[in-house]
C-alpha cells in the first residue's frame, strides 16, 4: 500500500493535546442542590484520585485516538496497488462550435432574447456578447458545462486530466495536472465559438497527447453538428458524450450571407447582399422582418418571406468612400432553435487615398485621366533624375509613372508604371520596333485588365521587348508582349526594382488608347490595386447550412462507443471522503465536550 499524501501523517500529533486534555485537572461547577450529604461522601474521591486513575474512561479516550488515526488515514489517501495501477489520465475534447448554443425546445424561450440589447437603432450586441448570452441560454450549453464540471469532479486523488477546445486552431484550455482547483478555472474559460468547428484537429492533438500513457482516454462532448466529418480512426478510442439530442431535424431560419463589397471599378460605391434561409422542416414559407443598420443608424427595415428550402435575397447599393459597419437582424415570426445566426455584422474600411507621381515632360490626356480619377492626388516631377523613392509624394507609397523617361538607377518604389521605356533596365530589354501591332491575346483575370476592352484600340506603332525573366504578358500582338510586367503583389520583388511594375509598351501618341474608356479602367485598376483595405468585408457568420442542426438519420457518424457515466460520489462539490473526516472529526469534538462536562469521573 502507498499514500498518495504522506506527509499528512503529520496531523497524527493532535493525538498529544487530545490526551493533555484528559489529564488536565477538571474545574469544578458549582451547582444549587438540596442537600450536600451525598455529595460530601464523594469529594475525597474526586479531588485525591491518583494520576492513573484519571485514565478510567480509556474507552472515550481510545474512541477519539482511533477516530484521529482513521482521519488522517483518510487526509493521506491510501493506495491500494491495484487502484496505484489504475490512475487514469483523461482528456476532455469540448465542442464548442455555435450549434452548441442552440435551443432543443424553441418553443420555449421567446425570439430574440439570446441577443436583444435594446432598440434596434442603438446597434446590435458585439459577437462575443450575443455568444455569451446565447449559451446562458442554451440548455446545450449548460449541460455541457455541467457534465465536463462532472466528470472533472470525478478524478480521483491520483488522476489527470487535460482541457481541449476543438476551436480552429485548437486551444489547450488546461495542460496535464491533477490540480483541482487549476480544472476548474479551465472550466472558466470554455465558451463557444462564432461558426462551425472542425473537430479533427482537436481529435488529433487528444491523440497526441494520450500518446506513450497508459490508462489513457478521451472524452469528446458535441452535439453532433460537425462542419467536417472526421475519419473513423479519428474517433478510435474517443467515448463521445452527447448534448441536445434530438429526434428530428430542429426548426431554425438564419442569415446565410450577409456581405459588402466595394466596386471594382467605381470608387467608393459598395454593394451589400444578404441571404435567408428557412431550414424549418413541415414546408411552410416563414415571415420574418429583417432590420439592416449602418454605423448604428436603421439604413433600411423588410417585412420578408422565406419560402422552405428556397433562398431569400437582397441587395443594396450605395455610394460612400468612408468606413461603414453595417448590422443585419432577423425577427423570424415563429420559434426558433438557434439566435445565433438571426444576426450578423460586416465591415467595410474607409479607402485610402493613393498618390501618383508623373515623370513626365508634360502630356494633357494622361493628366486629365488622372484628374478623372478618384481618391488620387497626384504631382508631375521633371526630369527623372529629381525623382528621389518612395517619400516623393508627401511620404506614403505611391504609384509612379513614368511616361517616355526611365526611371533613375536603383528605383525601387511601391509599383512603376512604364510607359513605352527605352533601352533596357530591370523590366527587360528593348529590342526593335513593331508596325501596326493587332492585340492577339488579352488576359482578361489579371488585376489591371479586369474591364479593359482592347477590340477597338488601333496602335500605330509599338516597342519589341524581350521581357524580363518571372515578368507576365498580359496583352500580346502574335508573341510580341504589349503590357507585361510583375503585378502579383508585393514582397517578391528583388532589390534595386519596384514591388509591382508594368510595362505599357507602345507610345500614347502613336496609339488612340487614352482617347477609349479603357485607359482610364486600366489607370483605376493600377490605383485600386494598391489601397491597403480590403475589398470584401469581413462578416460575422456563424455558417451557412450547418447550422440547420440536422441529425444524421441512425447517428451513423457516431458509431464509437458512449461511456457510461461515472458516478463522482461528490455532494455539494466535495468528496465522499471529506464529509467522512469531518463527522469524525465532529465526533471526536462532541465526546471530548461530553467529556468535559462531566461531574465526576
Amino acid at each position: 500500500m502507498t499514500f498518495a499524501a504522506p506527509f499528512l501523517f503529520w496531523f497524527a500529533l493532535l493525538a498529544l493535546p487530545i490526551i493533555a486534555f484528559y489529564l488536565i485537572k477538571q474545574q469544578l461547577r458549582l451547582k444549587p442542590v438540596t442537600t450536600v450529604l451525598f455529595w460530601q461522601q464523594l469529594r475525597p474521591a474526586v479531588h485525591n484520585a491518583p494520576l492513573w486513575r484519571r485514565l478510567r474512561r480509556w474507552f472515550s479516550l481510545l474512541l477519539q485516538l482511533i477516530i484521529l488515526a482513521l482521519i488522517v488515514f483518510a487526509l493521506a489517501r491510501p493506495l491500494f496497488p491495484w487502484q496505484a495501477a489504475g490512475a487514469q489520465s483523461l482528456v476532455l475534447v469540448v465542442d464548442p462550435s455555435v450549434s452548441m448554443t442552440a435551443v432543443d425546445d424553441p418553443a420555449a424561450p421567446a425570439e430574440g432574447e439570446a441577443f436583444a440589447a435594446g432598440d434596434a437603432a442603438d446597434g446590435l450586441p458585439s459577437p462575443d456578447e450575443r455568444l455569451d448570452a446565447a449559451a446562458a441560454a442554451s440548455p446545450r450549453w449548460q449541460d455541457t458545462l455541467r457534465l465536463i464540471e462532472a466528470r472533472l469532479g470525478a478524478l480521483d486523488f491520483e488522476d489527470e486530466a487535460a482541457v481541449i477546445l476543438a476551436s480552429d486552431p485548437p486551444q489547450i484550455i488546461a495542460s496535464w495536472t491533477n490540480n483541482q482547483r487549476q480544472l476548474r478555472e479551465a472550466l472558466g474559460r470554455v465558451r463557444p465559438q462564432g461558426g462551425p468547428s472542425d473537430i479533427r484537429p482537436a481529435l488529433a492533438l487528444a491523440h497526441n497527447l494520450v500518446e506513450g500513457r497508459e490508462s489513457a482516454g478521451i472524452e469528446f462532448i458535441t452535439d453532433g453538428v460537425w462542419s467536417d466529418e472526421p475519419e473513423e480512426e479519428e474517433l478510435a478510442g474517443v467515448a463521445i458524450r452527447r448534448v441536445g439530442v434530438v429526434e428530428e431535424p430542429a426548426a431554425n431560419s438564419g442569415l446565410t450571407l450577409f456581405s459588402a463589397r466595394r466596386s471594382l471599378g467605381s470608387p467608393g460605391e459598395y454593394q451589400l447582399a444578404a441571404i435567408i434561409e428557412n431550414n424549418r422542416p413541415g414546408g411552410e414559407p416563414l415571415q420574418g422582418q429583417l432590420e439592416i443598420l449602418r454605423n448604428g443608424g436603421i439604413m433600411d427595415v423588410l417585412e420578408v418571406e422565406v419560402p422552405t428550402g428556397q433562398p431569400w435575397r437582397k441587395e443594396w447599393r450605395a455610394t460612400d468612400a468612408g468606413e461603414a459597419v453595417f448590422e443585419a437582424r432577423f425577427l423570424p415570426a415563429a420559434p426558433d432553435a438557434l439566435a445565433m445566426d438571426n444576426a450578423a455584422q460586416s465591415r467595410l474600411d474607409a479607402l485610402q487615398a493613393v498618390d501618383v507621381v508623373l515623370v513626365s515632360e508634360g502630356y494633357p490626356f494622361l493628366e486629365a485621366a488622372l484628374d478623372a480619377q478618384g481618391l488620387v492626388t497626384w504631382q508631375r516631377v521633371w526630369p527623372p533624375e529629381t525623382v528621389t523613392g518612395p517619400d516623393a509624394a508627401g511620404g506614403r507609397e505611391s504609384l509612379y509613372i513614368f511616361h517616355e523617361a526611365p526611371p533613375p538607377e536603383g528605383f525601387a518604389g511601391r509599383a512603376a508604371l512604364l510607359v513605352n521605356p527605352q533601352g533596357e533596365g530591370f523590366w527587360g530589354a528593348r529590342e526593335g520596333v513593331v508596325e501596326k501591332p493587332l492585340v492577339s491575346s488579352l488576359d482578361r483575370e489579371a488585376e489591371p485588365m479586369r474591364y479593359v476592352d482592347f477590340s477597338l484600340v488601333n496602335i500605330l506603332e509599338a516597342g519589341q521587348y524581350a521581357p524580363a525573366a518571372g515578368a507576365e504578358t498580359l496583352a500580346e500582338s502574335f508573341g510580341d508582349p504589349l503590357i507585361f510586367g510583375q503585378w502579383g503583389g508585393p514582397g517578391g520583388a528583388a532589390d534595386g526594382q519596384p514591388d509591382r511594375w508594368l510595362v505599357l509598351g507602345f507610345p500614347l501618341e502613336k496609339s488612340d488608347f487614352v482617347f477609349r474608356t479603357a485607359f482610364p479602367i486600366f489607370l483605376g485598376n493600377l490605383v485600386q490595386g494598391l489601397r491597403d483595405n480590403s475589398m470584401l468585408s469581413s462578416g460575422e457568420l456563424p455558417g451557412p447550412v450547418e447550422t440547420s442542426l440536422e441529425v444524421t438519420a441512425g447517428e451513423e457518424r457516431l458509431a464509437a462507443a458512449e461511456a457510461d457515466e461515472l458516478p463522482t460520489w461528490n455532494y455539494a462539490g466535495f468528496p465522499l471522503w471529506w464529509w467522512l473526516a469531518l463527522g469524525g472529526f465532529a465526533v471526536l469534538l462532541g465526546e471530548w465536550f461530553s467529556y468535559a462536562r462531566r461531574m465526576t469521573e
